[in-house]
């Protein structure tokens, strides 16, 4: 037998270096590709629900529509395959923002957390949001301006309410007080 040339030799390395090259860039790139957060804003109507969803499984949802909507918010989350939700986030009390979010505490779904604007609200929907909370043995977390947040992979900042509770409930339909709608709003970065 003969040795190989020194030419097919270096073709031979050449070869072997850029194949293991490409494999390694495809994973890293496949990797990075397949990393990412979805947003899928919920039709519930008048009022807001939106759903965050990481590739790594981290589930947020933020309000939940009326009090009718509850069953299509509860049904979506299902018909994704959600297990789980890391966190619920109120970001205020009126009733088309929580109503859909006590068919969620009363589905299956386990939910590890819940943050709202620290603003209690006077109205009954409020009041079984709460209720449903309880039952869960969870309790409401107040957002601080300032405050972080960490589930999963998802890092959330605090840039509202501007303002400390008052403590004392609003009644559905009154007017904020001084400062604007301290509405719990999030900086969300993945990754």
């Amino acid at each position: 037998m003969s040795e190989p040339q020194p030419r097919s030799r270096a073709i031979a390395i050449s070869v072997s270096t850029l194949i293991l090259s490409l494999l390694l860039l495809n994973s890293l790139a496949y990797g990075q590709l397949n990393d990412f957060l979805q947003a899928a804003f919920i039709d519930v109507g008048q009022g807001d629900s939106i759903w965050l969803h990481g590739s790594d499984g981290t589930d947020i949802l933020i309000d939940g529509g009326p009090r009718s909507a509850g069953p299509t918010v509860v049904a979506y989350l299902q018909q994704e395959g959600i297990d789980d939700i890391e966190v619920v986030i109120l970001s205020h009390g009126d009733s088309d923002h929580v109503g859909g979010l006590i068919d969620v505490l009363r589905s299956s779904i386990p939910v590890d957390a819940v943050v709202y604007n620290g603003q209690h609200s006077a109205s009954l929907t409020y009041q079984q949001f709460l209720t449903e909370t309880m039952k869960r043995g969870l309790t409401p977390t107040p957002a601080q301006v300032g405050q972080g947040y960490t589930w999963g992979p998802v890092n959330a900042s605090v840039l509202n309410p501007q303002t400390e509770s008052t403590g004392a409930p609003r009644l559905e339909g009154q007017d904020w007080p001084p400062g604007g709608e301290p509405d719990a709003v999030h900086s969300v970065d993945y990754g």
